[in-house]
């Protein structure tokens, strides 16, 4: 810092204030009666927050005086502090667009006006920036890595800010900084003007313990520390925060190479399936993904949720998306991805979607209750299949009978269902009333799009028949029935089919949460299939709430969908 000289002033608010600082501990008090908390235990005495040992290890890790820590609740109350410190009503902060948007907020909130700079790809616009400051500029933002971003400032555009503007306070959030190539803070620190501003809530995995920090000098930390209160953090998360910076150093490296690992990977894939990504330096990756709002609903009903910033106009068809760090989340990441942007596959449910089951399966529901003396509705037979694990229909229509308070056994219901599902010698079944749902033509132009498989809890001679009479068994690539494997929701049917079909992942359409749960368990996208009729919103509900990524109203739907992501 040397022939640098410190121009910087604090806040008009902060005149005749200065900070408090708790008396010292003598270490010689066995009673301490200074204080007026109340003692925890016999023998014992609480005591208010010390963050001395903490800024202490910080001050030694960073080689800088004890003076220019300062250790606050969360990056968020650092930065809080440092605008209530410098920042009057009618200053300006010039910040970076799009970055963290507390900053922003906590300088509203000192009085001080925001102005922005464009920063989404490249270097830093250092240029620009210069041109932009005003006398009334008193704290310029650098966030590097940025948020949401990840940008990074180079050292050479760091020092010339530093240089050309000693008259305003470089506010270098370093918030991400370990996942970075270079770490800047040492270089700022040199300069006067500087304060950098660091968190154990990102690599140090604590964010719970809300502990932030600030590195700066010893002027500028002491007006921050009179911009509030003495105690800003919790003695747990001090003691948390001291002893990961000690012992868990080898375990934050590890996870940052594997961050730094994955970002690559998926950058890589994003570009694979048609995006695009500037290279980051943070934890997450910053894409530009073909049809956003169809994969945030794909990823959705996949359990994978990523950032949007819809009220950010020049980043609004962009997405941040967060390295997890650990190999079967990245594996679960990216195949959801290709899955919602490439699908290889794409498997059917057959009754309510390839087949209209309401004068066959539907009716030999009621109609076996009937021989029991159960009068069943179309509303009962809806709500069970709604309650779930109702893939088996003789397992349905047996329930609907024993919870009538019929006794009847599972064997017996089965036999009379089947009877009048395949019919005699003497009279047709209800399966020759069964009906296809779309043309098929239909199946034929999707064919030509993706593989095509079903998977379904009828016996495999039941799907057969149906599939032959309509002559598309030679379109659906693979059938896997209720022989095969456990029954919907259990997903283990839907993996059947895609290793069969050679696929690891796709979509498949099904009319109930059976079958959208069997598909999100499996990695498939699920999507909800609804016809039109008197249960139809009902259904429309059943199927949002477990988590159908869309809802169709025709298989049609599907190829325009698949027209859409593929043009």
């Amino acid at each position: 810092m040397s022939g640098r000289s410190f121009s910087l002033r604090p806040a008009k608010r902060l005149e005749g204030l200065a900070a408090y600082h708790p008396p010292v501990k003598n270490p010689h008090v066995v009673l301490p009666l200074h204080g007026t908390e109340r003692p925890r235990a016999e023998g014992t005495h609480a005591s208010y927050p010390d963050r001395t040992a903490l800024s202490a290890l910080l001050a030694k890790k960073f080689n800088v005086e004890r003076d220019r820590v300062y250790v606050g609740a969360g990056a968020d109350e650092v930065i809080d502090r440092i605008c209530r410190a410098v920042l009057d009503p009618g200053d300006e902060i010039l910040v970076s667009r799009p970055t963290f948007e507390m900053i922003g907020h906590f300088a509203k909130l000192a009085g001080a006006n925001v102005a922005e700079i464009e920063w989404l790809g490249g270097e830093y616009p250092v240029e620009e920036v210069l041109a932009q400051i005003t006398p009334k500029t008193r704290i310029l933002a650098v966030v590097s890595p940025n948020n949401p971003t990840g940008l990074a400032i180079s050292r050479t555009r760091l020092e010339t800010l530093l240089t050309r503007l000693p008259e305003v306070l470089l506010l270098l959030d370093s918030a991400y900084v370990e996942f970075a190539d270079d770490d800047l803070t040492s270089i700022a620190l040199e300069y006067p003007n500087a304060i950098i501003v660091r968190t154990f809530s990102k690599a140090w995995a604590i964010p719970g313990a809300r502990v932030g920090y600030a590195l700066g000098q010893a002027a500028v930390v002491e007006w921050m520390e009179a911009a509030g209160g003495p105690y800003p953090v919790a003695d747990r998360s001090l003691e948390d925060a001291a002893t990961f910076l000690v012992e868990h150093a080898e375990d934050t490296a590890a996870y940052v190479q594997t961050v730094r690992t994955e970002r690559a990977l998926l950058e890589a894939h994003v570009r694979t399936l048609g995006g695009s990504c500037e290279a980051s330096q943070a934890n997450f990756v910053f894409a530009k993904i073909p049809h956003p709002h169809w994969v945030d609903d794909a990823l959705h009903s996949l359990g994978i949720s990523t950032r949007a910033f819809p009220k950010i106009p020049v980043v609004a068809g962009m997405r941040r998306i967060t390295c997890p760090a650990d190999r079967d989340g990245f594996l679960r990441l990216t195949n959801a991805l290709s899955a919602s942007i490439r699908p290889r596959a794409v498997l059917f449910d057959m009754d309510g979607v390839i087949v209209d089951v309401s004068a066959s399966y539907r009716r030999a529901i009621s109609d076996t209750a009937a021989t029991f003396g159960v009068e069943v509705s179309s509303e009962a037979i809806a709500t069970m299949k709604e309650r779930g694990n109702a893939n088996n229909d003789w397992v349905v229509t047996h329930r609907l009978i024993t919870e009538a308070g019929v006794i009847a056994s599972l064997d017996d219901v089965t036999n009379r269902f089947e009877t009048l599902y395949q019919g005699t010698i003497d009279s047709a079944g209800l399966r020759e009333t069964e009906t296809l749902l779309a043309e098929r033509e239909c199946f034929v132009k999707l064919s030509k799009h993706v593989k095509l498989g079903i998977v379904t809890g009828r016996p495999r001679r039941d799907a057969e028949f149906f599939l032959k009479k309509h002559a598309l068994d030679g379109l659906f690539e693979t059938v896997v029935a209720m022989e095969d494997a456990a029954l919907k929701p259990d997903p283990a049917p839907v993996r059947l089919a895609l290793s069969l079909l050679g696929e690891s992942h796709g979509w498949m359409i099904g009319d109930t949460p059976d079958d959208v749960r069997a598909a999100a368990g499996a990695g498939v996208i699920p999507l909800g299939y609804v016809q039109a009729g008197e249960h139809r919103e009902r259904s429309v509900r059943a199927l949002e709430a477990a988590g159908a990524a869309r809802i169709l109203e025709k298989i049609e739907d599907i190829e325009r969908l698949l027209e859409e992501i593929h043009a």
